[in-house]
């Protein structure tokens, strides 16, 4: 029995370990809608009820580290 790999945050994730960090949801299903908190995956609803502020500064974070990452 092969395990499929899933490549997300720039790292690689067994199916059975890429959960949310929030509430153990499967995010390895291919419609799955994640952000990353603190390197982990954090599902849509989770970081739903993050407050504004958290959800503001994260966002930020991630755009900053993808236009760093494309230089």
């Amino acid at each position: 029995m092969h395990n499929l790999v899933v490549f997300a945050l720039g790292r690689k994730w067994c199916e059975h370990h890429f959960i949310c960090i929030g509430c153990d949801e499967d995010l390895a299903q291919p419609k799955a809608r994640f952000s990353e908190w603190d390197t982990k995956p954090c599902c849509k609803r989770c970081f739903e009820s993050l407050k504004p502020d958290i959800r503001k500064r994260l966002n930020k974070y991630a755009s900053f580290e993808a236009k760093a990452g494309g230089k």
